[in-house]
């Protein structure tokens, strides 16, 4: 119990309530929660439409999944680092000057590299999901002139919100 105590009486604790808190909801709610439904549903829709690229893109999600930690630290220290990094490099050719992104964005830099290597688990199973909903429905829908967006908000989202629900516990338990 003292160990407790002390970790209330100490001043930076609600710092470091606040900092997982952002942590949680940028990487798990933002990053791979919902960047795994929208790159689950753009893999779903190219697959549909036979796009080739579609394989390679879910190749691509899937290796950063299985990327071990500290690997994935090192590959985002290479896109970040401020004087030889990818990201300045692209930044210093379209004319922009650099961004010291671990000095000062240090909180985002985070959220960014662990919602890339996340990103895999979320993509998986909404995809799976996906493909349990009938085409027939999605014809339907465009029969009646329902747009893309009204399917998606209609059909898509209440026919996954379980598994919307079940994504969103998981990575969040994952996160923390």
């Amino acid at each position: 119990l003292d160990n407790y105590r002390r970790l209330f009486e100490n001043p930076d604790f609600p710092k470091f309530v606040k900092n997982t808190i952002v942590f949680v909801v940028g990487a798990a709610v933002v990053g791979e929660t919902i960047g795994g439904l929208a790159v689950a549903m753009l893999l779903h829709r190219a697959n549909a439409r036979g796009y080739r690229l579609g394989s390679v893109a879910f190749a691509a999600v899937l290796i950063a999944g299985i990327c071990p930690p500290t690997l994935a630290g090192t590959i985002w220290g290479g896109i970040f680092d401020y004087r030889r990094g990818s990201l300045n490099v692209m930044l210093d050719v379209v004319g922009l000057g650099p961004i010291d992104m671990l000095g000062s964005y240090p909180m985002l830099s985070v959220i960014v590299a662990e919602s890339w290597r996340g990103l895999a688990f979320a993509m998986i199973i909404f995809y799976g999901a996906l493909n349990t909903i009938p085409d027939q429905i999605y014809e339907a829908a465009r029969m009646d002139g329902g747009s893309r967006w009204s399917q998606i908000r209609e059909i898509t989202l209440p026919a996954i919100r379980h598994v919307i629900v079940l994504v969103l516990l998981m990575t969040t338990i994952l996160t923390i």
